[in-house]
């Protein structure tokens, strides 16, 4: 490996781990993490995802759209390479999508989009699984021991910026305290998708009008999604 190599690991990770890059956010360091394995591992999109505090994966970050597009598929349907590792908590190795029989629907919309290797590593903070970090290649092959290490390095080193951050802005604040604020951050992105798609405005907008309603109220941002989220979900009951 290069000097130059690995000087940018080395960044990378420190960039990771320290909690003071993580105040802008759970949401922005896992969308840097995304960019930082593209860069830095042989991939050619990435897609990284957090559970909350009742262990399903919601906060989906990534680098690029088709990532977006292989990462929502995985979690619509509930199978794929990055929930089965966040399911087990060991690394999924996928060398050719095309000849994975057991997930058909990801095969079908990766290879179009020119994705045919997956590979998979947990994110972990002192054994607890907190998410995922889904790798994504043009060609098709098994990871080198090398490319592995450093993918679950990054992933761990993440989790523990993720922690610490939580923990300098609560004092004593521990995993289930991260995961709770995550919890909410994932319903405040339901309810901005939910208002976006119903009032044809961006997401961004949708995000800042439940801002202004629940100051207008009285009430927490997050308390005002949670009425968003949980009356679609009463609809839905309702209807079937």
């Amino acid at each position: 490996m290069l000097e130059s190599d690995e000087t940018a690991i080395l960044h990378a990770l420190l960039d990771l781990t320290d909690a003071g890059s993580a105040q802008d956010g759970t949401a922005a360091l896992l969308g840097r993490l995304a960019r930082q394995a593209v860069a830095l591992l042989p991939a050619a999109s990435c897609a990284v995802a957090a559970a909350d505090e009742d262990g399903e994966l919601g906060l989906v970050r990534c680098s690029d759209g088709q990532a977006w597009t292989l990462a929502r598929l995985q979690l619509e349907h509930g199978y794929g390479p990055l929930i089965d590792c966040h399911r087990t908590g060991v690394a999924v190795q996928c060398p050719d999508i095309a000849a994975a029989e057991h997930w058909p629907e990801l095969a079908a919309a990766a290879l179009p989009l020119g994705i045919r290797a997956f590979s998979a590593v947990p994110l972990r903070h002192r054994g607890q699984v907190l998410g995922a970090v889904c790798a994504m290649r043009a060609e098709p092959g098994t990871e080198s021991p090398e490319t592995r290490a450093l993918a679950q390095a990054m992933a761990d080193s993440a989790a523990v910026g993720l922690v610490r951050a939580e923990t300098a802005r609560h004092d004593g604040s521990d995993v289930d305290q991260w995961q709770g604020k995550l919890t909410r951050r994932i319903t405040l992105d339901q309810a901005s998708g939910i208002l976006a798609q119903r009032r044809g405005i961006a997401v961004e907008a949708a995000a800042r009008l439940i801002e202004r309603q629940a100051e207008a109220e009285g009430v927490d941002p997050g308390e005002y999604a949670a009425r968003i989220v949980q009356g679609v979900a009463r609809w839905q009951q309702a209807r079937g």
